[in-house]
């Protein structure tokens, strides 16, 4: 008997713990507009709008300037995890047809810590940049699935492509957020 609430008791606390390990919203937004969307944990989700498309931004409410993102997305294998348009390789189509997996400073000591931790590497002191990197579990995770979008036609763009006069227009996404 004793056994069984136990366990009883472990489901209760694992599920409740479960249930918030992950948390999903979806929205639209149109060319030239931004998108925000608050996190479990304050900080605001965000595309903000740029000559193609969006940029992702995660931060502290009131203050866009505090970076949450960088360094922890580099750009890998030709494409940025952040940019939902062609200012970072000319084709404003294929950022939409990945999962941009996105990982962020969960508090603004870690965002700091990443900053030290760049400064670190920038002066040459490799042992204090080994103690200050942070594992990408202990940061937030985010997943942006573009469900879909429209194809507008733009006159004149930042990225000349003679060839390519289109850019993103009403843009549907879906986020899972699994740590925050």
């Amino acid at each position: 008997m004793k056994f069984s609430v136990l366990l009883l008791s472990a489901g209760m606390l694992l599920a409740g713990h479960l249930k918030n390990t992950s948390f999903s919203f979806t929205g639209t937004v149109s060319h030239g507009e931004s998108f925000s969307h608050k996190l479990p944990n304050g900080l605001l989700f965000e595309l903000q709008p740029t000559d193609c498309g969006w940029m992702v931004s995660i931060h502290p409410p009131g203050v866009s300037n505090q970076d949450y993102l960088w360094p922890e997305n580099p750009p890998v294998r030709q494409k940025n995890e952040l940019f939902l348009d062609d200012e970072y390789d000319g084709d404003w189509e294929a950022p939409l047809k990945h999962v941009h997996t996105i990982y962020f400073a969960r508090t603004r000591q870690q965002a700091q810590r990443k900053l030290d931790w760049i400064d670190a590497f920038e002066h040459g002191d490799y042992q204090r940049a080994d103690k200050l990197d942070l594992r990408q579990s202990a940061l937030g995770e985010a997943k942006l699935f573009v469900v879909g979008y429209k194809k507008t036609v733009m006159e004149q763009k930042i990225v000349a492509n003679p060839k390519d006069h289109w850019c993103a227009d009403d843009l549907r996404f879906r986020v899972v957020v699994s740590r925050w």
